[in-house]
C-alpha cells in the first residue's frame, strides 16, 4: 500500500471529522467576540446590524422595552448552542460504532 493509498483511507478520513468540529467551533466562538465587541462599542460600525449593536441598542431602551435585549440574548444564545450542539451531534455520528485507536477496516484483516 502507498503512502497516498494510506492517506486517503485512513488519515484524511480520521482527520476531517475533527477539522470539522473544530472550525464550528470557531465559528461559534467568532459570533460571542463580535457580539461581545459589538455591545461594547469596539466592534463594527452602530449602524450596521449586528447582535452586539442590536443588545446595546437594547439595552438603552431596557426600562421601557424590556424585550428587546431579553428575546435578542436568548436567541444570540440558542444560535451558538444549537452550533455546538449539532457539531457535536455530527462528531458523535461519524465516529460511532468504531473503537478509539482501531481503523474500521482491521476486523477484516484478521478474518
Amino acid at each position: 500500500m502507498t503512502d497516498s493509498q494510506v492517506l486517503l483511507r485512513y488519515v484524511y478520513p480520521n482527520g476531517f471529522s475533527p477539522l470539522i468540529v473544530q472550525c464550528t467551533f470557531v465559528v461559534a466562538s467568532a459570533i460571542i467576540t463580535e457580539a461581545s465587541l459589538s455591545f461594547l462599542g469596539a466592534g463594527v460600525d452602530p449602524e450596521i446590524p449586528t447582535w452586539g449593536n442590536m443588545l446595546c441598542d437594547g439595552q438603552r431602551v431596557l426600562q421601557s422595552a424590556w424585550w428587546l435585549a431579553l428575546f435578542l440574548g436568548i436567541a444570540l444564545v440558542l444560535a451558538v448552542l444549537t452550533l455546538n450542539l449539532l457539531v457535536m451531534r455530527c462528531g458523535t455520528r461519524s465516529t460511532r460504532g468504531h473503537a478509539v485507536g482501531k481503523s474500521p477496516t482491521m476486523g477484516d484483516a484478521n478474518k
